[in-house]
């Protein structure tokens, strides 16, 4: 079949049947990092001499077309003198025989761009195609603005690039993205070489996304589009940025529009926008990482979950485990709280259908895993057995003495707990090594955070399971150590210290949250407080010693507790809410309350008018707590902290984190 095979350091060239197959081979997305367009054009260049090759098959390796750039690469130069992403779109343009994208797994950003540059486009079912690039806080800088839009349109092209999401191949070919879809990524590479005969034999001009006429402009389409990315992405700059870019299309010849382009690309590329951005990225994938923990760590097997308790928190972890294929069985005590947890696992799953996250089947079949009841007996087959009862520690302990009993000796026991000592429950499952903190964020579905809490005593495998556990729910694992609160709710009551600080200080609740609202988090710190409410902290501070006969700028919500302020359960707390809504309204008795404890604690209270530095007051908070952590070794990087931060508390996500804004504001 093959009559020439070479390989050079990142592609291989084949002859099959006069076609040119040129494979590109950079293990292990085949991401196109320094090296790879030099490669790609010189297989190319030869391609293009040969008088026996009628047409040219590009492919990549492994499965994959090209999901990218490498990502760690992309704040770097590139080497002086090797051929770029431009270069080899150039070298594409210029063929005049057709050559043929054939797309499997992913032609996303870099890779979609050589894609467009390609005289046509085949994939087989299940590639995702697209332009992330915004996701990383620029838009694309090799044409695809300029190109989709002529292939597309600018309702589609817009779509596509300023959302960044991923196209399904399905999709793609019902707008014109690709020009052929197969079925079966096992014959792909025959079908792509025969889709390349047909179309060389058919001996007509093969069309370039460059030469298609320009997309007539429209300012009411561009006006609309700008106002809806200021809206939604909210203090950023690279959604506005595509916009303009996908604009000059429509108003600029071909070759001007992609200067234009790639100067914009580079002004959003070294923004710090984009290095925050870039900075989350790959932070999130550097916290499995885990120090003691080699690479091929032995996991065990979990394909059967028990979770005991199923109030909002236990039903929300349940759905985790049943939404990725795993039979999950609910322990409650009462019949009465079977039926509820049974109510509430039918709502979320029916409102997720309303929303259209999921199918009526796929809803069905999540709900089929679930089994909630009284009955205990099916801890006996349980892999992994996670707590989520009341936040009481005496409590916590003899379930965990009695769980030690009643379960396989290899089965793995979690809490739940989000502040209570997991060293002391992990000793009252006579099983510590087998114990480990999994403490998930509400809503337990939906929230990508999972804190994975290390004891001293917990073993290796057991560690590793529980992060490769999270991998599998979709979450992204941050490894704490042992302390109250661990990592996320000890910077927390840091944070909602500060604000309660600043309120002492003078600060109205409206000028707090406004401020931090105005930072990017998509809560106020006080609005929280009042959402989860103002009870949890209370009930807290009493038990610790000393309880809260002191008097500290906490006592303003202390005060509010003892006029049972709770919160919107209460439709009172930092602010007051009408019944059955959660819209805040100012109270004038919040701001008496603060002042009576300022006046106790000789604090002189001023008016704040710099918004501003009310949101650096309580971020500042954040990060000077993170370095705390980092000091007490509970948080193994700082990167770790801002994903943390990022993925459980919204903080935003263009801003890098509390620790990388402050070291960037502090520069």
């Amino acid at each position: 079949m093959s009559s020439l095979s070479s390989k050079n350091s990142f592609s291989t060239y084949d002859i099959i049947n006069t076609v040119a197959v040129i494979t590109i081979d950079n293990p292990p997305v085949n991401a196109v990092s320094p090296g790879v367009p030099g490669a790609l054009i010189a297989n190319l260049k030869r391609a293009f001499k040969d008088d026996g090759v009628v047409a040219i098959v590009l492919r990549g390796a492994n499965n994959t077309f090209i999901a990218g750039a490498d990502i760690a690469k992309i704040g770097q130069p590139w080497p002086k003198d090797e051929p770029t992403f431009t270069d080899l779109c150039d070298c594409l343009d210029s063929s005049t025989k057709p050559v043929i994208a054939a797309l499997s797994g992913f032609a996303l950003g870099g890779g979609s761009e050589i894609a467009l540059s390609c005289n046509y486009r085949v994939a087989v079912v299940g590639t995702r195609l697209g332009q992330p690039e915004v996701n990383l806080g620029f838009p694309p800088g090799a044409g695809a603005t300029q190109r989709l839009p002529r292939l597309l349109g600018l309702e589609h092209a817009l779509d596509i690039i300023v959302s960044g999401r991923h196209v399904k191949a399905e999709e793609a070919l019902s707008i014109g993205y690709i020009d052929h879809l197969f079925n079966s990524s096992d014959t792909v590479l025959d079908d792509a070489v025969q889709f390349a005969i047909e179309k060389a034999s058919a001996g007509k001009p093969h069309p370039r996304c460059r030469d298609y006429p320009a997309p007539a402009p429209s300012q009411e389409l561009f006006a609309a589009a700008r106002a809806e990315a200021e809206k939604k992405y909210r203090g950023r700059t690279s959604p506005v940025a595509c916009v303009k870019c996908i604009e000059l299309s429509a108003s600029l010849p071909f070759d001007q529009g992609l200067v234009a382009e790639r100067e914009i690309f580079e002004a959003e590329r070294q923004s710090l926008e984009s290095r925050a951005l870039r900075h989350v990225f790959l932070s999130e994938r550097e916290v499995s990482k885990v120090p003691g923990i080699a690479k091929g760590t032995p996991t065990r097997p979990v394909t059967h979950c028990v979770v005991i308790g199923g109030g909002l928190m236990g039903t929300g972890i349940a759905m985790c485990f049943a939404d990725h294929g795993m039979a999950v069985t609910v322990i409650e005590v009462l019949p009465e709280a079977v039926d509820q947890a049974n109510q509430r696992i039918a709502k979320r799953y029916s409102s997720d259908v309303a929303k259209n996250r999921l199918s009526d089947a796929q809803a069905a079949e999540a709900i089929s895993r679930i089994v909630c009841t009284t009955d205990r007996s099916a801890l006996v087959e349980a892999d992994l057995v996670v707590e989520a009862i009341f936040e009481d520690l005496a409590l916590k302990q003899e379930l965990f003495s009695k769980l030690a009993m009643e379960c396989r000796d290899d089965a793995i026991l979690a809490s739940n707990t989000s502040y209570l000592d997991i060293e002391a429950l992990a000793a009252s499952s006579g099983r510590p090594a087998s114990f480990v903190g999994m403490h998930f964020f509400s809503p337990a579905h939906a929230t990508k955070l999972l804190e994975v809490v290390r004891t001293s005593s917990v073993d290796d495998n057991v560690l590793a399971t529980a992060l490769g556990l999270a991998k599998k729910l979709r979450k992204v694992p941050v490894v704490s150590g042992v302390c109250e609160g661990f990592i996320a709710n000890r910077m927390f009551s840091k944070y909602t210290n500060a604000a309660i600080s600043a309120l002492a200080h003078g600060a109205t609740p409206t000028q707090i949250d406004t401020a931090l609202k105005s930072f990017g988090f998509p809560m106020g710190p006080l609005e929280v407080l009042d959402m989860a409410g103002l009870e949890i902290g209370w009930a807290r501070r009493k038990s610790q010693p000393g309880g809260t006969k002191a008097v500290s700028e906490a006592s303003i919500a202390d005060r509010l507790c003892e006029l049972s302020r709770f919160g919107q359960k209460t439709n009172r707390g930092f602010y007051i809410y009408e019944p059955g809504s959660r819209v805040p309204v100012p109270d004038e008795d919040v701001l008496r309350v603060a002042k009576d404890v300022a006046h106790e604690l000789h604090i002189e209270q001023r008016p704040f008018t710099d918004e501003r530095k009310l949101a650096e007051w309580c971020v500042k908070a954040l990060a000077d707590e993170g370095h705390e952590l980092l000091k007490d070794d509970i948080a193994i990087r700082e990167s770790d902290i801002d994903v943390v931060w990022v993925n459980g508390f919204g903080f935003p996500r263009h801003k890098g984190g509390p620790m990388f804004w402050s070291a960037q504001a502090s520069s």
